[in-house]
Parts: C-alpha cells; structure tokens; sequence
C-alpha cells in the first residue's frame, strides 16, 4: 500500500513537473491517430489520384514551364496536397508541411518550426487589427500562430478544401474565426475579394513552388498592400546568381544535366516539383516595384541537419507500415504511399550536400512608401 502511494504520488508530480511536455505529447498522438484514420477511410479514387498527380510533379518544370499553368496541373497539385497533408500529420513533424531553417541547429524539427514562426512574426511586424494574407495556408496552423501572437486577422489561400475546413475546425476550436477569412483558390489566379491597399502584410510559408508567373503575383501583392505593407516569403528555389546578395553562393548551374536532375528529384520529394531560380525571383520583386530588405539563408547551418532528421522519423515509420501491410494488418497501398513520399531521398541529400538548392531560402520585401 505504502509503494503505491509512493508510485502514484512520483506519477504525480512528474504530471505536473512535465504537464507541457504531456500535452504536447498528447497532441501529437492525437494529430498521428487522426491522419492515420483519414487515410484508412479515404476513398479509393482519392488514393488513385494522389499516385496520378505524381505524372504532374514529375515533369513540371523539366521542360522550363514551372509553375501551374492549366486547369488540369491545377487539379493534380490539389489531388497531391489532399492526400500528402495527411501522410505528413502521421509522421507528425511535417504536418505543417514545412520543413524550417536550421536557426538552433541543436533543437528538434518542431522546435526549430517555433523559432522560424517567431522569426516571420517578427519580420512582420503585426498588431491587433491589422490584415495579412497567407498564401498557400496548408491546414491553417501558422495562420493560427500569427492571429494568436499578434490579433490580427489571416486571409488564407489554399487549393485543397480539406486542408480549408481543417483549419476552420482550429479556428473554431480556438474560438478566433473572426480572425480568419478563408478563399479556396489556385493562387496563380487574381484575389479580386481584397482590396487596393487594404493589406498591411504577406507571407508564403514554402508554398509558392506551384507558381508559374512570380512577377504578376508580387504585382497583385503590390497592389493588395498598403503603402509600407511587408511581405515575407520562405521558398523552395534552385541557388544561381543573387544580384541582391553577393556573398549568396551560387552552386546551381542551369546547364549542368546533374544539377537539373538533382533539383527536380528534390522537387518531387519536398512536394514543390522543378524549382524556379533565386534571380528569377529577385527579378520578379524587383519588376513588380517591391522594395527588397533581404534575399539570404536564414541560418548559416544547411537545412540537411533537419531533413536528416526528419528522415529518421518517416524511414521507420514507412518500414513498420510495410511489415504491417505485408501481415495484412494494412492495406498494401497504406504503405505505398509512404514508399512514394520518400522517393528520390538520396537525390535530395546529395542536391543539399552540393548546396544546389534550398527550401528555406528568404525573401523580406515591402511596398515603398509614396
């Protein structure tokens, strides 16, 4: 009797000491067990599609033409994203779908997910009242962070309607819908619901790897913000020549086979097909009358040390659901979903060792006041 006092009593206090760390951990489990359902209900035709969108991703941009540019490349990006949001939340790390910079190269995936939100928040310099857009908002979790730290209210873009009511049941949840206001839309396309002027921020979170025309959508940025409205954008992007930036490496060559090789492999892997070049951007800022602050890595660590590491959750995960797909406890395209995602790995290390490519590359722009 008197060891189970004691038992119950350390249990206790160890529930107390570590009530963060416990609900923490409880959420995480949650956000598995939910993924992991949703994708053992998921309609057949759901699953076929995702493997059919892979024809998109695999070519896009290998031909030059980066970017959605068809109603038909639309629909596949929205068929990947519905099925991949999910395969992500299982493994947990990766369900914002973002892998962050490496600013505490010592810290885990989520921690450093933090610090990059933090960071942004920062950049962005919002307060109780002001407008931002989120481009390309996933399942609406950095949305939240922005409207809970600053009290700001969030546009968020989004292809998939399944990511949208997720982040409306978060918003509901948190009881903040009146900062949210949500547009199911390919984001090649106009925001004719906002305003001239009428924003005080942008920001796109790894998300704008589907874009085919940067210059039009930094002037549909121009125009949506206000005089001195931010922008902040982390992108997926190929390194050649920053005319910004003259200490930025540049590793990528654009007539290099290998190189080009390298990139689209990694493209497919991260979920952002063939990547734009970083002067094309900083061109597209430059056209659409954008004032650039900065164009650099965030963190003078490679990125590498995260995608290791986020590799050393999903490389046992995916086996555990091959050996339970082959006892019949899953089924057998369970486990070829996750074999897909982690296609091309070794490319992805190798186009990072060479520092050919980066999906933490930062950009902080404003519009210039008149």
């Amino acid at each position: 009797m008197k060891f189970t006092f004691i038992f119950a009593s350390v249990i206790a206090l160890l529930c107390v000491v570590y009530k963060q760390e416990l609900k923490d951990g409880a959420e995480m489990m949650e956000t598995a067990w939910q993924g992991f359902q949703v994708l053992r209900k998921m309609p057949a035709e759901d699953i076929d599609n995702f493997f059919k969108s892979y024809e998109v991703v695999e070519t896009m941009g290998a031909d030059g033409r980066i970017g959605v540019k068809t109603p038909e490349e639309a629909k596949a990006i929205h068929d990947f994203y519905k099925v991949l949001n999910q395969i992500c939340a299982v493994g947990v790390i990766m369900e914002i779908m973002l892998l962050p910079p490496a600013l505490d190269p010592n810290a885990s995936v989520l921690k450093n997910m933090w610090l990059w939100m933090d960071r942004m928040i920062g950049f962005l310099d919002l307060k109780p009242g002001m407008t931002v857009i989120d481009v390309g908002s996933g399942r609406g979790k950095i949305a939240q962070k922005v409207a809970e730290d600053t009290g700001a209210k969030v546009i968020q873009i989004n292809i998939d309607e399944t990511q949208v009511e997720f982040s409306k049941q978060l918003a509901k949840k948190a009881n903040n819908t009146h900062l949210m206001e949500w547009h199911i839309q390919d984001y090649n396309k106009p925001f004719p619901f906002v305003a001239d002027n009428s924003l005080d921020a942008q920001f796109c979170a790894q998300s704008c790897g589907f874009m085919h025309d940067r210059k039009r959508f930094l002037k549909e940025v121009y125009r949506m913000l206000k005089p001195g409205g931010r922008i902040y954008n982390l992108e997926w992007l190929a390194k050649d020549k920053s005319y910004f930036n003259s200490s930025q490496p540049t590793n990528f060559d654009p007539n290099n086979k290998e190189h080009h090789e390298l990139c689209r492999r990694t493209g497919v892997m991260v979920g952002g097909a063939f990547p734009a070049l970083l002067s094309t951007w900083e061109e597209a800022f430059k056209e659409a009358g954008l004032e650039l602050i900065a164009s650099r890595e965030p963190a003078p660590t490679s990125t590498l040390i995260l995608l290791n590491r986020t590799n050393a959750v999903y490389e046992p995960l995916t086996k555990v659901l091959i050996w339970a797909a082959d006892l019949g406890i899953v089924s057998q395209r369970f486990k070829e979903l996750f074999i897909r995602l982690r296609t091309y790995w070794d490319a992805s290390v190798k186009a990072h060792e060479l520092d050919l490519c980066s999906v933490t590359y930062e950009f902080v722009a404003r519009k210039p006041l008149k």
